[in-house]
């Protein structure tokens, strides 16, 4: 299980993050400055001409940036995986540090237990903060859809 002489491969490791790092970086980039293109030249259309029918972004502008219907359960459910992927990542950090040992079974367990439990913070501010932007008046439903 444990090997001492290790041999990574660094240079592919580096050489792939970086590859994903770029292309994640040029897709961001071209959905950006076609957006801005689109919203820029709808506002610019929207002035000069009324009556003309609507097409591509400006159509899905509403359907976009309403709340959803049932917000309370989609901001529960965004919480608790923003919460279970800190979770991950926090674990996967730790044992990469070498915290955990094959032979002790039980702080992998542990570890998991104690990180979900203190991560819940994460989840009630993330379900918070969903709502609040969606306009929830109620600071109570808030507070029972953190919980």
């Amino acid at each position: 299980l444990f090997r001492s002489n290790e041999d990574i491969h660094w240079f592919s490791v580096t050489n792939a993050t970086l590859l994903v790092l770029f292309l994640t970086a040029v897709v961001a980039f071209m959905v950006t400055l076609t957006l801005r293109k689109d919203i820029a030249r709808y506002n610019t259309d929207a002035d000069a001409d009324d009556f003309r029918e609507e097409t591509g972004w400006k159509l899905v502008s509403k359907d976009v940036f309403r709340p959803p219907p049932h917000g309370w359960l989609l901001a529960a459910l965004a919480g608790s995986g923003a919460q279970l992927l800190f979770m991950s990542v926090t674990v996967i950090v730790i044992a990469y540090l070498g915290f955990f040992s094959p032979h002790q079974r039980g702080k992998l367990f542990t570890a998991l237990l104690l990180s979900f439990v203190l991560l819940g913070s994460v989840s009630g501010y993330v379900t918070a903060r969903l709502l609040k932007s969606w306009g929830t008046p109620s600071w109570k439903a808030i507070f029972a859809a953190g919980s």
